[in-house]
């Protein structure tokens, strides 16, 4: 039961996520690298689509959405770091800009894994703390 907690493991289960969807996209006809931005494009809008989806759609849909990111969430914790910015670095790593390096560069942070990880669970709080509330005055209102 303990090895499911190692941080070791952990890692191991995220570059086992990362290789099998890397290996999915390989065999397509799509180049790398162009698969590789378009899922930063999506990674990078996807929280501020789910913001004004919970806010303009039915709230029953706002629940789902901040129930999958809750779930998106957990993995980031429990992988310890995000499966997704691994698989964008695999399918493109010459020029690769981690989604959280514009925000490290606005707050004048070095760019680094643990200023990343960091800023990745601050946005993300303040993230849910948002959803939260769109979706108390939403069911309340």
């Amino acid at each position: 039961m303990n090895k499911y907690f190692d941080i070791e493991y952990r890692k191991k289960c995220r570059k086992s996520l990362v290789y099998s969807i890397y290996d999915y996209i390989i065999n397509t006809n799509y180049p790398p690298h162009i698969c590789g931005f378009v899922i930063k494009a999506c990674h990078f809008t996807i929280p501020y689509i789910f913001i004004l989806i919970t806010m303009l759609a039915p709230v029953t849909i706002g629940i789902i959405l901040t129930i999958l990111s809750m779930i998106t969430f957990g993995m980031f914790l429990y992988l310890k770091g995000c499966f997704v910015s691994h698989l964008e670095y695999k399918l493109d790593n010459t020029n690769f800009i981690n989604i959280m390096d514009p925000y490290l560069v606005t707050l004048g942070w070095d760019i680094n894994e643990v200023n990343r990880y960091n800023l990745t669970l601050y946005l993300l709080s303040l993230y849910f703390i948002l959803m939260f509330t769109i979706l108390y005055l939403r069911w309340y209102k």
